[in-house]
């Protein structure tokens, strides 16, 4: 049994449910969660929501306790935050627990670059200030954004209101033909379901965030094809 071990903003109410959908085709993987404080999107001195790095660190031991095979920081910070931020996030929680550690925004890239992606649209829940850095950190590592679209949450719970109908005009207004990819950004946006169909209708993948931590925690895990179906190509496999 593998065991996976997730911190998760204390105001998300999706994240759980739906990694627990993706993970119940596998039998011999379980997942576990604990929370730290993020109730908002702050620019300023606490940029991970209310939660410094000691906080996140005694949630990380705590699933450390459990005997968690890895750890994942399953929150978008990092998007606007940089790469190098997650990475010493991941780099500190693997020092104190001796567990591989890896974060949502981290995962993304991976499997960006694993699918050789150029160019992506993006949807997210974030404020306009916020969603501008994320796409300036995405094209300091060689992803050019051709569209997108943002619904201006400003208080992270609110962002599991977003109705399906809403994602997918959002998609439908800032795709251009020729992206090769399409981005679901935002870990309380419940968007993972809606990758398959999109991905039938667009023709390209669609990387939601929580898929994708999902994904590269199995892999860390040792499990690098579960072949899970129905949640799109990344996690199939394809």
């Amino acid at each position: 049994m593998k065991k996976i071990g997730m911190l998760t903003p204390s105001s998300n109410t999706v994240v759980e449910p739906v990694t627990a959908a993706m993970a119940s085709s596998l039998s011999e993987v379980s997942v576990h969660f604990t929370r730290f404080k993020l109730t908002r999107i702050l620019i300023g001195e606490n940029k991970r929501g209310e939660s410094d790095t000691e906080s996140l660190l005694e949630a990380a031991s705590l699933l450390a306790d459990a005997g968690v095979d890895v750890i994942a920081y399953n929150a978008t910070s990092g998007g606007w935050l940089g790469e190098q931020s997650d990475q010493a996030l991941c780099t500190a929680i693997t020092e104190l627990t001796s567990i591989p550690a890896t974060t949502s925004i981290l995962s993304l890239l991976q499997a960006l670059r694993l699918y050789k992606i150029g160019t992506y649209c993006l949807v997210t829940p974030l404020v306009d200030e916020v969603t501008a850095q994320v796409i300036e950190q995405y094209r300091k590592q060689g992803f050019e954004c051709t569209g997108h679209r943002n619904f201006n949450v400003k208080m992270n719970k609110l962002s599991s209101s977003i109705t399906d109908e809403q994602i997918l005009t959002a998609v439908k207004e800032s795709f251009v033909p020729g992206t090769d990819a399409i981005v679901l950004s935002g870990t309380n946006m419940r968007a993972a379901h809606l990758a398959a169909s999109l991905e039938d209708e667009y023709g390209v993948p669609v990387f939601d965030t929580a898929a994708a931590t999902l994904w590269q925690t199995l892999r860390l895990s040792g499990l690098d094809n579960a072949g899970i179906q129905g949640w799109g190509r990344l996690l199939a496999g394809k």
